[in-house]
């Protein structure tokens, strides 16, 4: 699959975007593919339209700066979540983690907890706006192939059912983005899965860091 049709993939992402919206880019390396490791490596980044190419530059940098590590930039793939998330629904989730570290305090009457958790507000942030409770519209499904030879019969399925907006390849099998459909049509798959909500669209920009094309 070429570069420019995972360009094709977010730039549509992001189209899709409403004022309060953003969505959770991350990149991970998990141990059952990589023996370097002892458990999996995590970077998140919250994105809009404003500043995606700045975060992914970032990320991207994170990610070579591992090789520093003995743990190639290859390592990673590259997920996006595939439904807007809610800033508003995001810093509602989050009083409440506030709200239980206040009360760990009063219980426990060490406020160590609290300078340990500081310097880590962001990524409580973002951990919040990836659960399902943050999802801001249900613009799409994701159908998660793990057979690549599943491919075509499920879309065959979909065909009347839905679009196929996009169809991304990943390490095992394909991510088919679709738009929402009535659930009643769907039928089980054996390694087919549909998400509804919670859940990452394959990316895998990492060839991008090496000018390649996958």
């Amino acid at each position: 699959m070429e570069i420019k049709y995972r360009e094709r993939v977010v730039n549509y992402l992001l189209n899709q975007l409403e004022e309060g919206e953003v969505y959770v880019m991350l990149a991970i390396a998990r141990k059952k593919y990589n023996k370097n490791i002892k458990s999996a490596i995590v970077f998140r980044e919250v994105v809009d339209r404003d500043n995606f190419e700045q975060k992914f530059q970032k990320m991207s940098a994170l990610l070579v700066g591992m090789e520093s590590f003995g743990i190639p930039a290859s390592a990673f793939n590259i997920y996006i979540t595939f439904n807007p998330c809610s800033l508003v629904k995001g810093f509602r989730l989050i009083r409440n983690v506030f709200t239980d570290w206040v009360y760990e305090y009063v219980v426990n009457k060490d406020f160590s907890l609290f300078n340990s958790r500081l310097s880590r507000l962001d990524r409580y942030f973002i951990s919040v706006l990836q659960k399902p409770e943050s999802v801001s519209r249900r613009l799409h499904f994701l159908v998660d192939i793990d057979d690549k030879s599943r491919l075509e019969l499920v879309k065959g399925f979909l065909s009347d059912k839905t679009e196929v907006l996009f169809e991304v390849e990943t390490v095992n099998g394909y991510h088919l983005l679709v738009r929402l459909f009535n659930l009643k049509l769907w039928l089980g798959f054996d390694d087919v899965e549909l998400k509804k909500r919670r859940f990452d669209l394959y990316l895998s920009w990492v060839d991008r860091l090496r000018g390649e094309e996958s």
